[in-house]
């Protein structure tokens, strides 16, 4: 790494808006690699990626559309931002968690997926490369698991990693200091 760990903690932020240049496969790649490196209770490693191609990417663009539609009007404007979400970031990430009939294993499962998140995350901003956790309803809708050929039988979508090269750094948002939470 270029920085140290903590700077690159400090830094990093959730990126929105995705310029059109393509992240290569070899840095998403070592990325999922930092990902697998997450402590996971009994080293279970309960997750897969898929990573959607382009026309995967583009009927998902048109879905969030079709959902967003049947809670509110939207403009030619916010339609062309939602289908932006979907194709414009480099990569599409869905991030899949094998499910278990265990309700506490299913949790540290969860949890271990999180630390997986945040390892791809902090690799990926160390090599200028923005990325955004979601995991909004389009995540849980039985149109996306038959359309990314995911068996809800055996994984949940627990979200989508966007991952593309930005042009601006959001402003840092208000974060508490340890003092703030030490009791």
């Amino acid at each position: 790494m270029n920085k140290n760990i903590k700077d690159i903690i400090f830094e990093r932020r959730t990126i929105h808006n995705y310029n059109q240049n393509i992240v290569s496969d070899e840095i998403i790649n070592e990325s999922i690699d930092c990902f697998l490196q997450a402590p996971n209770h009994r080293h279970t490693q309960p997750w897969k990626i898929k990573i959607a191609n382009r026309p995967q990417r583009e009927r998902l663009a048109e879905d969030a559309v079709e959902m967003k539609k049947t809670k509110k009007e939207l403009s030619e404007t916010q339609i062309k931002a939602i289908k932006a979400k979907y194709t414009c970031p480099s990569h599409l990430l869905v991030i899949l968690q094998i499910k278990s009939d265990s309700e506490f294993q299913s949790k540290e499962d969860y949890a271990a997926i999180s630390c997986g998140l945040m390892n791809m995350s902090l690799y990926l901003w160390d090599k200028n490369v923005g990325t955004k956790w979601s995991t909004g309803g389009i995540t849980r809708s039985e149109k996306t698991y038959q359309l990314l050929d995911v068996d809800e039988n055996v994984y949940e979508i627990v979200g989508f990693m966007w991952a593309g090269h930005y042009d601006h750094t959001p402003k840092k948002p208000a974060k508490l200091a340890a003092e703030d939470v030490i009791i």
